[in-house]
């Protein structure tokens, strides 16, 4: 509509003052009682049922409300139009500018653009008290009169608490409001899921701008699905980062305004107005600043691009921090024993001088004792010296774990966009200036540890430099076995990434042969490295060879553990994952059955692990047609990879393409 009408029913057109999605603003004149108005009608080529209810509800919300903070409603009607039958409402005429407009121009300081931003809380409180969410509150909506009376308008998509389920015009999937000020659930777009706590939202992104002249996101030249991504999983630029004045107390009520997570805002409007007027008062706010527990879960959400592919990695720094513990663990308790030897020696050479002092007779028993003695003493020593060497092992794969999770912070990033590999780099970078001075076993702790990671994300040439360092320290340092059988096993796992099996076959069974010498027969990792020896065989179309090592591994496992744990499971998993890959699918049903029942009782059902082996039982089922039971496992798969991956890992996309 390019013009208006001269007259609308008793009220007389002086000009449009806005049109919107679906209508137009006038200012009019009234004739009695005699008073301008903003009039607000559909416009004519958007008139629908739906257009006409939600102006209908408009009209009925403005007549539940009066506030001085919202503009006050006259009354509605219908009137003769040139276009026919017209719906009208008619309202009170604010005249001023924009909530932010009014704060810039006349330069407020930040208590007065708090206590200007309180009256809209309150106003935005007495609207939820009385059963109304806004839905779209933006500076926009907010209009400041010469006075600085702000006034809430257009709760065009408004919506009434208070009505019934049925009644609630908004359809799931349906987005309303303005997006830049949307909470993270309105964009959902699950109407069940609003509340007032949304319009909290929407005042935290307000009160940002009017603080400082801009939005907490930057959705500039961002597509619309972009720019949800961002408000949904995103954190906002940190408000003293924009303006240092407001660190503190203003900066914790903006953040906790601005909570993804509904229930850690605000609870109301109210809430966060008196929070305001504590801060104004000097006294203490009732928000306080996120924990550090929770700041490191947002981390995480954040920087979902890094984590995600660092994810990989971590599953072996566990591992290896596991160990490293258990080490550190064995440590302490080789310091005990080594006390308690120094002390045994201790009495034994007391022993030995008191012999010899008192009979001359008895010295060479005396000297036998004292030999003893210092015997003792160098393997307490000794034993000293390894508990040593493994606290340190121990810390140093800490400190790179920490230096890892550290280079992606932002805060030291200065803006930049880090990759993964840059992450890495740095973090590598930083650690082996940290360790240069350390012992070589030390080194090759944390040479290991680094060459592992680059290994995980697929980085190979960059790991092999790092994992021969390593191999070369632990032949400097003189490692025990198990140590340096490590190393081997790590050139041959990076070797069957690179598709070299004939190299892997060599260093895998010179690992196993190492593993095997220091009698380790009995350990995980024995049984770890034959299945990645089976695999290498099978690669190199040596089925029967790799069937028995298979099968010699899980022999293993079952005699150190019984029939339980997670080795066990991990041995039925490589055995029965073998077997469909032969084609033999009724063989490895029931192997792959057995396996996920193990690992689900050892190391429960959010794990990565579980998932996989679902994923092979499921195939291996749909393969025999029994296409109920594959269709179970997958069911039974989704919401674990929900859980553990989130939605937009592809390990959730290839669960759901099954």
């Amino acid at each position: 509509m390019s013009t208006g009408p001269d007259f609308l029913g008793h009220y007389r057109i002086l000009r449009t003052l806005g049109e919107g999605g679906m209508g137009i603003v006038y200012e009019a004149e009234q004739d009695q009682p005699h008073r301008r108005v903003a009039l607000k009608v559909i416009r004519p080529d958007f008139v629908t049922p739906e257009m006409s209810r939600r102006f209908s509800r408009e009209s009925e919300v403005l007549g539940r409300l009066q506030h001085p903070g919202i503009a006050q409603i006259y009354e509605a009607g219908t009137a003769e139009s040139p276009w026919g039958p017209q719906s009208y409402f008619a309202m009170e005429l604010v005249d001023g500018i924009p909530l932010t407009d009014f704060a810039a121009s006349r330069t407020l300081d930040v208590r007065r653009r708090l206590e200007l931003f309180g009256k809209v809380c309150e106003a935005v409180h007495y609207a939820h008290q009385k059963g109304v969410i806004h839905r779209d509150l933006k500076p926009a909506n907010i209009i400041v009169e010469a006075s600085g009376q702000p006034k809430i308008l257009d709760f065009g998509v408004a919506r009434v608490t208070d009505a019934d389920v049925g009644t609630r015009q908004t359809s799931v999937g349906e987005v309303v409001g303005t997006l830049q000020y949307m909470s993270p659930e309105q964009i959902g777009a699950d109407p069940l899921d609003l509340d007032t706590r949304s319009d909290v939202y929407s005042l935290g992104v307000i009160l940002y701008e009017v603080l400082t002249g801009r939005l907490p996101y930057d959705l500039t030249r961002r597509l619309i699905h972009e720019a949800a991504r961002i408000i949904m999983f995103d954190d906002p630029v940190p408000l003293s980062s924009v303006a240092r004045q407001l660190k503190g107390d203003v900066e914790v009520i903006v953040a906790k305004a601005l909570e993804k997570d509904k229930a850690r805002r605000y609870g109301s409007a109210d809430e966060m107005a008196s929070d305001i007027r504590r801060y104004l008062r000097d006294e203490p706010i009732s928000a306080r600043p996120a924990s550090a527990f929770y700041q490191m879960r947002k981390f995480t959400r954040r920087h979902r691009s890094i984590v995600a592919g660092v994810a990989a990695a971590m599953v072996m720094l566990v591992a290896g921090a596991a160990v490293s513990t258990w080490q550190a663990v064995r440590a302490r308790a080789a310091e005990r024993l080594s006390e308690s030897r120094r002390v045994e020696a201790t009495a034994a050479t007391l022993l030995a001088e008191r012999r010899r002092a008192t009979a001359d007779s008895l010295l060479q028993i005396a000297d036998s004792a004292r030999a003893l003695a210092l015997r003792e003493q160098e393997a307490a020593t000794a034993s000293a010296a390894r508990a040593t060497s493994e606290a340190e092992k121990a810390s140093a794969v800490n400190s790179f774990m920490q230096d890892m999770l550290a280079s992606s912070d932002p805060s030291r990033a200065r803006g930049a966009d880090l990759s993964v590999r840059e992450v890495l780099e740095q973090a590598a970078t930083a650690s082996r200036r940290n360790n240069a001075g350390r012992p070589p076993a030390v080194r090759a702790a944390i040479e290991a540890t680094i060459g592992r990671t680059y290994q995980s994300l697929g980085l190979y040439e960059k790991a092999r430099p790092h994992l021969d360092s390593a191999n070369a320290l632990h032949r400097i340092a003189g490692s025990p076995a198990r140590e340096r059988a490590a190393g081997i096993r790590d050139l041959g796992g990076l070797s069957i990434s690179t598709g070299d099996f004939a190299t892997a076959e060599r260093q895998l069974s010179e690992a196993l042969s190492v593993m095997r010498s220091a009698h380790a027969a009995d350990d995980d990792h024995v049984t770890e490295v034959m299945a990645q020896l089976a695999h290498v065989r099978y690669s190199r179309s040596r089925n029967a060879e790799a069937e028995a090592l298979y099968r010699d591994a899980l022999r293993l496992a079952r005699a150190r553990h019984g029939n339980a744990g997670a080795t066990v499971a991990s041995r039925l998993q490589s055995l029965g994952t073998f077997l469909t890959w032969t084609g033999r699918f009724e063989d490895g049903v029931p192997i792959l059955t057995e396996a996920l029942v193990l690992q689900r009782k050892a190391v429960g059902d959010l794990h990565p692990d579980v998932i996989g082996n679902m994923v092979g039982l499921a195939d291996a089922q749909r393969n025999v047609r029994d296409f109920k039971a594959s269709e179970a496992t997958m069911r039974d798969a989704l919401p674990m990879a929900r859980r553990i991956f989130g939605d937009q890992h592809p390990t959730l996309a290839n669960v759901l393409q099954r």
